[in-house]
């Protein structure tokens, strides 16, 4: 599937952007309805309106996003890919305190305060606590993001290895593709031939 994507007509922003709003969508989309229904149903207590979880979900999943696209440009195998996802997004959440405090180590606080989850963390707590709420902590993620997006147009559009690979996909889809076109003429020459002769 991501050959064919691969070898289409369109350009790298193209690609890029289809990607990334698809998988926003999958994963925007029903996280929301989920929350939106768990929080109606069970008659959860809490401080957070719904528009506000759908706020939290829509940057969390602009964060996953692109998050994912970048490392699934910068990793060429999508197993690969899958594995560094994951251990990056454990570590850095534990590092973050979304579980528990990892350690009281200075620099391991300074990391982890570094982190667009704990930016996240702590514009939730804030809102459940009723704290005063400054979006700086949302304005840092949404840079985040933006960065990440960046990063992956350009290592989709000048790293030389993907794009040999890209233009190798192409090469072989359009020799594929015209084969089979030139096929499908001489089967025509042939039947309108024959009706010909026969007639």
């Amino acid at each position: 599937m991501a050959k064919r994507i691969i070898s289409a007509n369109i350009s790298y922003g193209q690609y890029i952007l289809s990607h990334l709003i698809s998988v926003f969508i999958i994963i925007f989309i029903p996280t929301s309805i989920v929350t939106v229904l768990c929080k109606e149903l069970f008659h959860l207590d809490t401080t957070v309106t719904i528009f506000q979880l759908i706020f939290i979900i829509l940057i969390l999943s602009l964060l996953s996003s692109a998050f994912g696209l970048l490392i699934s440009s910068s990793v060429k195998e999508m197993q690969s890919a899958s594995m560094l996802g994951v251990m990056i997004n454990i570590i850095t959440t534990l590092f973050a305190g979304s579980f528990f405090t990892v350690s009281n180590n200075n620099l391991i606080t300074k990391i982890g305060s570094l982190l667009p989850q704990k930016h996240i963390l702590d514009f939730t707590i804030a809102l459940e606590n009723n704290d005063v709420i400054t979006y700086g902590n949302v304005a840092s993620v949404i840079a985040i993001t933006i960065i990440m997006i960046f990063c992956s147009f350009l290592i989709n559009k000048y790293n030389p290895i993907r794009k040999i690979d890209i233009d190798i996909q192409t090469i072989n889809h359009t020799y594929v593709v015209n084969n089979r076109n030139q096929k499908y003429f001489r089967f025509l020459v042939e039947i309108l031939t024959t009706n010909k002769l026969s007639s």
